[in-house]
């Protein structure tokens, strides 16, 4: 009998900077996700870090998963 870990090997890591400008840059390890309401999530395809976010008047969340 073996046992695997299901643990990833690194923790997810996000961290954003805001600048006097007001553009907003996310900086992440793994596959990034956004979300209009922090419940349903969808992958932000070709999201490369450090990644840029639009500051519309629309409420986003953002999160890191290693996959």
């Amino acid at each position: 009998m073996a046992l695997v870990s299901t643990q990833p090997s690194e923790l997810p890591k996000i961290e954003y900077t805001l600048t006097t400008e007001g553009e907003l840059s996310l900086t992440f390890t793994g596959v990034l996700y956004e979300s209009d309401d922090a419940v349903n999530w969808k992958r932000v395809e070709g999201a490369v870090s450090p990644f840029k976010v639009e500051m519309l008047d629309k409420q986003k969340f953002y999160k890191e998963v290693i996959e």
